[in-house]
């Protein structure tokens, strides 16, 4: 039986939706299916290096579509999924809102969190299953040489708030050495995220932010401002320290106080861990698993 994802070109990239896709295509193929992928963009980039085969198809038993690629829909035949991860450009333009995958010619959409479920289904009134993205948790895992002096942040989430936090800082005297992680191929990202020991985080809402849970998951303590789905797995105290949205002194002031708090440090390092644990890809296979029989799509099980 066959399947096939259709995606953007971003795969593989800094919280690209695309390597979303790519995760759920190796799933799929663990489910039993013979699956491959295609690019809505153009071809695959240079640097990408997947186990899937890239290849264009006209037909498939299953076809799941990343919402960004939404004109693809019904392009490959077979039962189409549209697997909505809800654009971030939704997010900074109020006025713009989901429109209906259904009335494009989709079988079925499946959500990626619960606030996104809960928010498509009253904008737009079409309901899913959920299946939740997955983070390899053996490709971030955590290094012995995690360093409190090097933080990491991503600069599209929210440039201006990062960056009135970095002057607050330094203001401060807090000796951070940051990376700014943008456009970064992941194993080049990963490679200097091991060693930084605090996350960032200046998203607005969004429907599940990749960098908080891939930063629990190498042993990196997210500190910032988030929302959404977010929220769902972002524990204040717990496995990060969370402010209030938009809020600058009080992300600097979290950041410094984690900077000099050794044991705080290890307890939310350890309970992240433990938190991204819950993402994995056998996670998603359960998950991905009940949502297609769920919604009646051809399935090999």
């Amino acid at each position: 039986m066959k399947a096939h994802i259709i995606l953007p070109n971003n795969a593989g990239k800094v919280n690209g939706g695309g390597k979303v896709m790519i995760r759920m295509a190796e799933v799929l193929q663990d489910l039993g299916y013979d699956t491959s992928i295609e690019f809505s963009n153009g071809s695959a980039p240079e640097w990408l290096d997947i186990n899937v085969p890239i290849k264009s198809v006209q037909e498939a038993d299953l076809v799941i579509v990343c919402e960004v690629s939404f004109g693809w829909i019904g392009k490959v035949k077979g039962f189409n999924v549209v697997y909505y991860q809800s654009p971030t450009y939704i997010e900074r333009d109020k006025n713009l809102k989901p429109i209906s995958y259904k009335e494009q010619g989709a079988d079925a959409v499946i959500f990626n969190s619960e606030w996104n479920r809960k928010r498509y289904y009253a904008e737009v009134g079409e309901d899913g299953p959920i299946v939740h993205p997955t983070v390899d948790t053996n490709l971030f895992f955590p290094s012995k040489n995690i360093d409190l002096k090097k933080g990491i942040y991503f600069p599209r989430k929210n440039l201006g708030l990062a960056v009135r936090t970095l002057d607050e800082l330094k203001k401060r005297g807090i000796d951070i050495n940051w990376f700014c992680a943008d456009e970064v191929p992941e194993k080049d990202l990963i490679n200097i995220w091991k060693d930084c020991g605090i996350t960032m985080i200046t998203g607005y809402p969004e429907s599940f932010p990749m960098p908080p849970i891939e930063a629990m998951s190498i042993g990196s303590v997210p500190v910032g401002t988030t929302g959404g789905a977010g929220l769902e797995y972002m524990n204040n105290e717990n496995n990060s320290l969370v402010v209030r949205d938009g809020d600058w002194q009080g992300l600097a002031d979290a950041i410094e106080r984690l900077s000099k708090d050794k044991e705080l440090f290890e307890k939310l390092r350890k309970n992240a861990r433990d938190t991204a644990l819950r993402f994995n890809n056998l996670n998603q296979k359960k998950e991905l698993k009940e949502a297609l029989k769920i919604l009646g799509a051809p399935t090999p099980f």
